[in-house]
């Protein structure tokens, strides 16, 4: 009850998305030095959902630990959303003064398969375009975001690791498939109006014919860059067909 009052613990909760169902197991302790009062709880939630306020998603927890003090918040997480398999570690610094709170979350997950609304969400929500949020990739696929949110009232900036081998995306701008996907040096930032998707490499059968090479996507504002250079490039009607499409 004494924690009842304490606006800490009560927005921590609600941006956490309020968890329901499930189990916890909770350790608080409470400290006073004259006029001073500190605290620190402990929680162990266990097979919970939740859909976080930064990130409105459903999220399956199927084990979860939060440590909440005045100043800090640390928490980590194996959960599942957008069928991927993620494992989840997170602070919150200044909780106890929300003008100043910083918000920072590590994600790494294994696979990817958002539905429509999934991949609507995390556009709005995230510096990722549509199009990309909406791929789905099967087979041999991992991924390491790290967001970071300055202010809870910021946009987010988000930095990625991808990694591929063997996967399978369906492009439907492009109209094709990329069969045994093959990345080396992936990498994705994006902030506010920019955006940078880099491939050191990259290698992916694409019909009949093996593509291989390197690219790199950038977004700034309303301006829209693409290089790549790619080798043994297939030129079948549908690729070229769907390039055109694609480049409008």
């Amino acid at each position: 009850s004494a924690l009842g009052g304490v606006p800490a613990v009560t927005s921590l909760i609600r941006d956490l998305g309020n968890p329901h169902g499930g189990t916890a197991n909770a350790g608080v302790h409470l400290f006073t030095n004259n006029d001073v009062f500190e605290y620190r709880v402990d929680l162990d939630i266990f097979n919970c959902v939740t859909q976080p306020v930064m990130l409105p998603l459903n999220v399956e927890v199927s084990k979860a630990k939060v440590v909440i003090t005045e100043n800090l918040t640390a928490f980590s997480a194996q959960a599942t959303a957008v069928r991927s398999k993620l494992d989840i570690r997170g602070k919150a610094h200044g909780y106890s003064n929300s003008d100043h709170l910083q918000f920072t979350v590590k994600i790494v997950g294994e696979g990817w398969h958002p539905d429509s609304y999934e991949a609507a969400t995390m556009s709005s929500n995230l510096p990722i375009p549509a199009d990309l949020a909406s791929l789905p990739i099967d087979g041999d696929f991992s991924y390491r975001l790290d967001l970071l949110w300055p202010t809870m009232d910021s946009d987010p900036q988000l930095n990625a690791q991808l990694f591929a081998n063997s996967a399978t995306v369906e492009w439907p701008q492009l109209g094709i498939t990329l069969n045994e996907l093959a990345t080396h040096n992936a990498q994705l930032y994006a902030a506010n109006n920019s955006f940078n998707f880099h491939f050191g490499s990259i290698s992916t059968k694409v019909e009949d014919g093996l593509i291989v090479g390197q690219c790199n996507l950038s977004h700034i504002d309303d301006l829209n860059i693409a290089t790549a250079d790619l080798s043994r490039l297939p030129l079948s009607n549908k690729l070229i067909s769907g390039s055109q499409q694609f480049a409008g």
